[in-house]
């Protein structure tokens, strides 16, 4: 059964408004370039992430320097024994402004990666709890990304509350897709709307 996506869009709109808003206010002096609803989708779940140019620098500094760590001691021994295989840090090989292009749109590496859990507001919680149980495999699951998406237009008062870089990009995401997909649904969104 689909859900009614205008109660969707409003209640998203309200408590991401208001969260967005008391945000900016406490990072006045910080200057964003993204903003995602960060969803997992099969279980109607959304978390508000945003990130600042400074905060990706530092992060690809930190990787590109970072120690090797090891998550599987015994594996790691077997493959340098077995196979004089040595494990690598993940970015050894990558230049500062490649890692800064990797991880630009990786919502789980920003440094506000979950300014808000959405599920935190009562009225929002209630509706992920019925839309589980009312859940329809792919077809609600994409209905929810997509009203989501429309979601970023009823919240742009919000943002405007926010420091931006000339290039500031606002999206949805879905926690197993690739900014790429993630963008071109918005765009698909956008123009259908005629946005």
């Amino acid at each position: 059964m689909p859900f009614d996506q205008n109660k969707l869009r409003t209640i998203l709109a309200r408590v991401a408004s208001e969260e967005v808003r008391r945000f900016a206010e406490r990072h006045q002096s910080e200057q964003f370039y993204g903003f995602a609803f960060d969803c997992n989708a099969d279980h109607f779940e959304i978390l508000l992430a945003l990130n600042t140019e400074q905060a990706l620098q530092d992060m690809a500094k930190k990787l590109q320097t970072a120690p090797l760590k090891s998550f599987l001691p015994k594996f790691d021994k077997m493959m340098e024994e077995k196979y004089g295989v040595k494990p690598k840090r993940l970015f050894h090989d990558k230049s500062v402004p490649e890692i800064v292009e990797l991880l630009r749109w990786e919502c789980g590496d920003w440094k506000y990666r979950a300014v808000y859990n959405c599920n935190d507001d009562p009225e929002w919680a209630a509706l992920a709890a019925f839309l589980s149980e009312e859940e329809d495999g792919d077809l609600n699951r994409e209905m929810f990304l997509n009203a989501v998406c429309h979601v970023l237009q009823d919240i742009q008062p919000a943002l405007d509350c926010l420091k931006r870089t000339g290039d500031f990009r606002a999206f949805v995401i879905d926690h197993d897709e690739s900014f790429e997909s993630a963008w071109a649904r918005l765009e698909r969104v956008q123009t259908h709307d005629g946005a």
